[in-house]
């Protein structure tokens, strides 16, 4: 039957469709099928891991059906490596349509494919799983034509059933690709990397691959190679870095891109001058975090259901052996918890130099910034005048805004702070920001011009503040857009009559009820009752404060309220959320 369109059409058309409606085109005919399946099949692993729900029979068919895939050397590995892979020839040659390759993706797909496997050894199952890895690696080298995504970075979260049965990196070096091979990853565009990538990899992509967008190093591992892949690039547009040391020469040549910088991200103590940032006429998204912190450690909300359900839970495996395990796991190598950051990192973002904007022949400013949509600082020592001077370039695009200023060099700039957002930012859809007691009074102001504002999560001094006249003024002017509002927990205090006229005010003004509401877990039963009366009636939903982590503290806490999943045969497991930071102070409520 001759197609009724050209090929394009039919592959421009189905780009459209979402995964369900792509599935379902596959049986209406085999042309139909011969476009869809490409799609489907350019990250498969993502979308299954990306479903609620189990996932072990699915993930274990990819894994088999890329095994079909194998040349005969490989099979013969295998079969020497006591595994057998499926004989069935495939349909497709499905490897060819691997677009993003991550490594970590199929890692966690074979160590779930193992554990429907009968019992074995420990040490057996990490050797077959290394040889399945290291053989599929070499299949999508050596074939996959489209690959423009490589993935080596830590992985966000684990399973703790996998963690000890997880494997050391397997790389592809550079000497077992033919030229043709390698050649293939000058179509990369986005790479990804952590502290054991070998350099001889990042010097091969950095000398094929000039078109990178994306570069995403987790605890560099050289920083030569590292600069080099940096250096090469003629378009990178997403820089993100999480990093021990102050790696001076990857920062080097990071600020020759300034140009096409859209969105940045740098979490660790590294130095670079704040005045950079201001140079980047197309940046839209900017994160500096310090100290660092693993993924997942923040602070958690937990709605009052949650909370009711899991804070009796007390036989839960020990969240301070797991979350060593996790480490030696997520960095591939032990990290020094030492104080090595001290007062020459914290301080290293700030320049003493007040900003001055680089003047044109006619003496204006020549560099526009008015893209910056997403600003996220979270280091002490620094200049409030640099985020003042960012936020004015920005031109009102903010839509994010988050600042965790601790001791920082200026605190008289603070005040002027608070009014530059109030002023510049009307189109703030989130805000996480620290409100000194002396500012509280602006508070009103701050809700009557960011009306937009979806999200709100407020933060006070250390001493208690009764906010209860501030709270009669909020009630009126309240965004009708809000969906989470966090008012100082733990911080500032009201009485029951403010938050009641607070809450009837919230009932009339905000659009989409329920909004979610923040209340300390040990905040008065007096507030809990009044606050179920308006839940009840549909105003809003709880939500609690908890702080976990493995410091002496809250380990115990912690185990007490870390969510707790059933598996298919109901048994008891956890997904591992572990909390640690680079010194003790506690960094107040990050949600």
């Amino acid at each position: 039957m001759t197609p009724l369109f050209p090929p394009e059409i039919y592959r421009n058309v189905f780009k459209l469709l979402d995964t369900n409606s792509l599935h379902s085109c596959l049986h209406v005919s085999r042309l139909w099928c011969t476009h869809v399946i490409p799609l489907l099949w350019q990250n498969p692993l993502q979308i299954v891991f990306n479903k609620e729900g189990p996932h072990v029979e699915n993930v274990s068919s990819i894994v088999e059906t890329y095994l079909s895939c194998l040349s005969s050397d490989s099979r013969v590995k295998l079969v020497e490596g006591g595994i057998v892979p499926p004989m069935r020839a495939p349909t497709f040659k499905y490897h060819k349509y691997l677009n993003s390759l991550n490594y970590w993706l199929f890692h966690d797909a074979i160590s779930t494919m193992f554990l429907k496997e009968s019992p074995i050894q420990k040490r057996t199952k990490k050797k077959l799983m290394g040889l399945i890895l290291e053989e599929l690696l070499k299949l999508f080298f050596n074939h996959s034509e489209n690959i423009r995504n490589l993935e080596y970075g830590t992985p966000e979260v684990f399973d703790y059933r996998n963690l000890e049965q997880s494997l050391d990196p397997v790389f592809i070096l550079p000497n077992e690709l033919s030229d043709c091979d390698i050649f293939r990853l000058s179509k990369l565009k986005s790479f990804s990397c952590r502290a054991d990538t070998p350099p001889e990899l990042i010097y091969t992509i950095s000398r094929v691959s000039k078109g990178l967008q994306k570069i995403d190093i987790q605890q560099e591992s050289n920083d030569e190679a590292l600069s080099a892949l940096i250096d090469s690039q003629t378009n990178l547009q997403h820089f993100e870095m999480t990093t021990c040391s102050e790696a001076k020469k990857v920062l080097s040549a990071l600020k020759k891109k300034s140009k096409t910088l859209r969105k940045v991200s740098i979490t660790g103590g590294c130095a670079i001058s704040f005045d950079f940032f201001l140079q980047c006429p197309n940046l839209e998204e900017l994160s500096l975090l310090f100290p660092v912190r693993l993924p997942g450690s923040e602070r958690k909300w937990i709605s009052l259901d949650e909370a009711d359900a899991i804070w009796n839970c007390t036989e839960l495996p020990s969240l301070l052996e797991y979350h060593i395990q996790f480490l030696a796991v997520l960095h591939g190598q032990a990290l020094q918890y030492q104080n090595i950051y001290s007062s020459q990192v914290e301080s290293s973002l700030s320049s003493e130099k007040d900003y001055i904007s680089p003047q044109n022949d006619e003496g204006s400013a020549t560099i526009d910034t008015a893209r910056l949509m997403r600003l996220e600082i979270r280091r002490s020592n620094q200049r409030i005048k640099k985020i003042i001077d960012l936020i004015k370039i920005s031109s009102g695009t903010l839509k994010t805004l988050t600042l965790d200023l601790t001791n920082s060099k200026d605190p008289e700039k603070y005040p002027h702070l608070i009014s530059t957002i109030i002023q510049l930012c009307s189109n703030l859809v989130s805000i996480h920001l620290y409100i000194p007691n002396q500012s509280l009074s602006i508070l009103p102001s701050l809700f009557i011009k960011c009306s937009k504002l979806e999200e709100i999560l407020l933060t006070g001094d250390p001493d208690q503040q009764d906010i209860s006249n501030v709270l009669y003024r909020l009630g009126p002017v309240v965004p009708r857009r809000l969906q989470f509002l966090a008012l100082g927990v733990q911080t500032w205090t009201y009485n029951m009559a403010s938050i009641n006229n607070f809450f009837h005010h919230c009932k009339d003004r905000i659009d989409n009820l329920p909004f979610n509401f923040a209340l300390d877990i040990n905040s008065k039963s007096d507030f809990f009752k009044l606050c179920e009366k308006y839940r009840k009636k549909g105003s809003h939903s709880l939500m609690m404060y908890v702080l976990y982590g493995v410091d002496s503290v809250s380990i115990d806490l912690g185990c007490r309220i870390m969510l707790d999943y059933l598996d298919d045969d109901g048994n008891w497991f956890l997904y591992l959320w572990a909390c640690d930071t680079f010194d003790d102070r506690d960094y107040g409520i990050n949600p």
